[in-house]
């Protein structure tokens, strides 16, 4: 069972990595640095721990989707690996849709790949 600073330490890193505001990276560095201390002593007790770590020191790719239709969102469960940072967008300036058909906006660290309509594997 992941304790509970444990959970929240997950927690903050996936928000830092979702919400672009600057408010959750260093509420989960705290978080990270209150909780490493202990976990030297057993590393195999903070496993829950160990997974916000890995999280925040080697990012998930995060996958922003412009969709073409509403129904398209149904599917994406299926199409995106679990461990995905997806995020929904409406075309705009920003985000605009490429060929008309839903566009994959896929960005791994500070690193992003051009837009495609078919998502690659990641």
């Amino acid at each position: 069972m992941p304790s509970g600073n444990s959970l929240m330490a997950w927690n903050l890193v996936r928000l830092s990595q979702l919400v672009s505001e600057e408010v959750y990276g260093p509420l989960a560095e705290r978080q990270l640095d209150f909780l490493a201390a202990d976990t030297r002593q057993y590393p195999a007790g903070y496993a829950m721990f160990l997974l916000a770590l890995l999280d925040d020191r080697d990012p998930p790719p995060k996958v922003t989707v412009v969709l073409s239709g509403k129904l398209e969102a149904a599917c994406l469960p299926l199409v995106l690996p679990a461990e995905t940072a997806a995020i929904l967008r409406e075309p705009g300036a920003e985000y605009p849709l490429k060929n008309g058909k839903t566009t994959f906006y896929v960005c791994r660290g500070h690193s992003c790949l051009p837009p495609v309509n078919e998502l690659p594997v990641l």
